[in-house]
């Protein structure tokens, strides 16, 4: 997210990290042109490139976010796009409570418990 914020957008570009009570949100925003709005259901497609604006000048091969949304979601994580305002566009991973307690566990090693309510 923040090598296509750097590829296709513009300054300023920013990483907003928010500790909320049920998840944490990850935003990546740039001040580009934005995302045409017609491509947007189909950002996060396997070979999907946009066919006007910026992605008609600098190479690629419209791998980038699929494998991002891909790896967020065998993580337990969800990525979602807005346009930026008042320009630009915002990246965002939500990383639930419940799923980054998960995943912390893997890595170290431990089988996670379900949390008690």
């Amino acid at each position: 997210m923040l090598g296509n914020a750097t590829k296709y957008g513009a300054p300023p570009i920013e990483i907003v990290v928010v500790n909320g009570e049920d998840e944490i949100r990850v935003e990546v925003c740039d001040g580009g042109e934005g995302l045409p709005e017609s491509f947007v259901p189909h950002l996060f497609d396997r070979f999907a490139r946009a066919v006007t604006g910026v992605a008609t000048t600098k190479p690629g091969t419209g791998l980038g976010l699929y494998l991002v949304a891909r790896l967020a979601g065998a993580g337990g994580l969800r990525i979602a796009y807005t346009p930026n305002r008042p320009r630009g566009s915002r990246f965002v991973v939500h990383v639930l409570r419940d799923a980054s307690r998960g995943m912390a566990a893997r890595a170290a090693g431990i089988t996670p418990q379900p949390a008690i309510r």
